[in-house]
């Protein structure tokens, strides 16, 4: 039935732009994986990290107690080379100084590893951090790029109707001019008879 309507059918070719938002959601997808690995390796660094400095801290403290004895036994080796009578405290601490002395040099060693250590944990840290980062800016600017593509898609879909309508009106037109003319054709054949 003639009811005074048109209806426009259109197909909108968006394959190319639901193909390249697929693509961008699997790397999306692929990047949030490899940022939660990085996370953990990142979390598990600074956690490594934390315990060390805390075992450096330790090993701190028993080193300040030993050089402390250290002292004691270097002023009380002083007294001696002096020629100043000694206590008989003072000799008892000087029997064991040999193994004191040594006990520091290995606390300071050890110390110096820790330090050495202590460094690369901080590196470690510190890369693990920015592949996290890195990782989480890829993912941001993936969805970024989805809503551009999204955006073109939109306008490639608002250009189609445009244009639909545009060839539709031009239809419309001569549609309108070929009953124009019919209608004259028949008003001029009316007016014959």
């Amino acid at each position: 039935m003639a009811d005074g309507s048109i209806m426009i059918e259109t197909k909108l070719s968006t394959d190319k732009f639901d193909k390249q938002i697929v693509n961008l959601e699997k790397k999306i997808k692929d990047e949030e994986n490899k940022s939660e690995l990085k996370l953990k390796a990142k979390l598990q660094a600074e956690d490594e990290l934390e315990k060390h400095k805390q075992k450096i801290f330790e090993i701190e403290k028993e080193y300040e107690k030993t050089s402390q004895q250290v002292e004691h036994l270097q002023s009380i080796m002083s007294k001696q080379s002096q020629g100043i009578s000694l206590t008989p405290q003072e000799f008892t601490d000087l029997q064991g100084s040999e193994k004191v002395i040594s006990n520091n040099e290995k606390i300071g060693e050890t110390l110096d590893k820790r330090y050495a250590k202590e460094v690369k944990l901080n590196n470690a840290v510190d890369r693990t951090t920015l592949a996290y980062e890195q990782t989480k800016d890829n993912v941001a600017s993936y969805k970024t790029k989805i809503e551009s593509v999204k955006l073109q898609k939109q306008q490639a879909q608002v250009d189609s109707i445009k244009n639909n309508f545009d060839s539709v009106s031009k239809s419309v037109g001569k549609a309108i001019g070929r009953v124009a003319r019919l209608a004259l054709g028949v008003i001029s054949v009316a007016s014959a008879y």
